[in-house]
């Protein structure tokens, strides 16, 4: 059977908006996937380059064994570069994200500050492990759990709280930009 859904004047704009709150919030997630991979392949490179270093101890030198190093140092040094800038820009978003979050926090409403604190722990801190000790980016169910309501309160009030960021969206991106 069918769906009955009633359209509103003005739900596709007001749906666009939250589109855009939820796509810039999404980078957060994005850029915390990103890191942990490169911090995995930051790993390698070092597993690597002492694996290099201790086939080489205790053997003569031969040409080319000093270049083989000195490639596994370079490679190490690159990639950690990396993750340090991508870990300085994870960080600033962290900040930015967590000034715009404060801003649907009005006086200090226990929904409000449900919502403001959902947004958190799913963007913003959105790293946790598994039970392996992996990395893995938080569900609705450990927002849940972390907040102690039910994964449907947690799902609304992620999407109350991007409502209501998306309605002073154009107010708080201009003044964070």
């Amino acid at each position: 059977m069918d769906k009955i859904r009633a359209w509103k004047a003005g739900d596709d704009e007001k749906q666009a908006e939250v589109a855009e709150v939820r796509a810039w919030f999404r980078k957060l997630r994005d850029m915390a996937e990103a890191v942990n991979t490169q911090k995995e392949k930051v790993q390698r490179q070092l597993d690597a380059a002492t694996r290099v270093t201790q086939s080489f101890s205790g053997m003569p030198m031969s040409p080319g064994n000093g270049d083989k190093i000195l490639d596994a140092v370079c490679r190490v040094d690159g990639e950690s570069r990396e993750l340090s800038r991508m870990m300085s820009e994870l960080t600033k978003l962290r900040v930015e994200a967590i000034s715009r979050t404060f801003c649907i926090v009005y006086a200090e409403t226990s929904s409000s500050l449900r919502d403001a604190d959902a947004l958190r722990a799913y963007y913003i801190e959105c790293e946790t492990r598994d039970a392996q000790g992996n990395f893995k980016l938080k569900t609705y169910l450990d927002v849940s759990i972390e907040l102690g309501v039910a994964q449907s309160t947690a799902c609304d009030s992620i999407r109350h709280g991007l409502e209501a960021l998306a309605e002073i969206w154009p107010d708080i991106s201009k003044s964070c930009a």
